[in-house]
This record gives structure tokens, sequence and C-alpha cells, in this order.
């Protein structure tokens, strides 16, 4: 069976109760079938508390490419998707989310007491492999419910 998703593809996750809205990065990402995911400056803001104009108070734009610079020093990889409903979204990978929110929680410099509670919450209940997991069981079902 081929795999219906596409490079930018939205896709609605769920995972510990909670429902996820990510673009499809790469359909074989971490394997056949295996999609890589990443959340837009706005998801990031819903899921993990950070302000989406911090989040694009902190890219930069070099060479062509953009990266989410933390305060701490650590970069992370930012792609522009078009994605299926006509629009463009900046995304970071999922994964990379769960190590941005760390940085922030050991490195928080002026992050405030409140966004450490959300970050914390954020890393409690958000296992990278967990999340995958999840979503693989998730896309499976996708998969199969679609004629074709």
């Amino acid at each position: 069976m081929s795999n219906p998703l596409k490079q930018g593809s939205l896709i609605t996750l769920a995972y510990e109760c909670r429902e996820f809205e990510v673009v499809v990065i790469d359909p074989n990402g971490l394997g056949p079938g295996q999609p890589s995911v990443g959340f837009g400056y706005r998801m990031a803001e819903r899921y993990a508390g950070v302000p989406e104009s911090t989040v694009r108070s902190w890219v930069r734009e070099s060479d062509g490419g953009k990266s989410l610079e933390l305060p701490s020093g650590k970069g992370f990889r930012v792609r522009d998707i078009a994605a299926s409903d006509g629009n463009t979204y900046s995304v970071v990978e999922a994964s990379d989310w769960f190590s941005i929110a760390i940085d922030l929680l050991v490195n928080p410099g002026r992050t405030g007491k409140g966004l450490r509670a959300k970050l914390g919450d954020f890393i409690a209940w958000f296992a990278v492999k967990g999340f995958y997991a999840e979503a693989y069981v998730g896309l499976v079902v996708f998969c199969w419910s679609r004629p074709g």
C-alpha cells in the first residue's frame, strides 16, 4: 500500500488525550511509512506555551536557510513547508520542540515562572518515542481507512 501522506499534509494526531495539529515534513523521514512531522510557531505556543512572537524573534536566516537560535546558543532547523491547505508553515521537527523545552528549562534566562510551568507540563506528557508510536498507530488507521 502506498503512503497517502505527502510533504505538507496537515494531520491531527491524538496523544495523551490531547490533539496535535502537525505538518508532515517528510512522509518517510524516520523510515518507510514513518513520517517526520513538525509544529509551526503558533502550534508551539498552543502546546508548549512559548509565545509565537518570542519564537519568531529567535529565528535567524543565513545562506537561504532558517534556524531557531535559542538564548542558550543552541540552534534548530526551521523548514518552510507548503501545506495542503495552500498556506506555507515554518515548522520545527516535533522532537526538536522537546529539546527546545528542555533547554529553556535548563537555561531559563528571562523565562518566567508561568512559562517554565507550561514547559514542564509539556515535557511531562510529551515523550518523543511515545508520540511517534501513537502517531504511527493513528497513521496506519488513517492509511487503511482511506480508499485507494
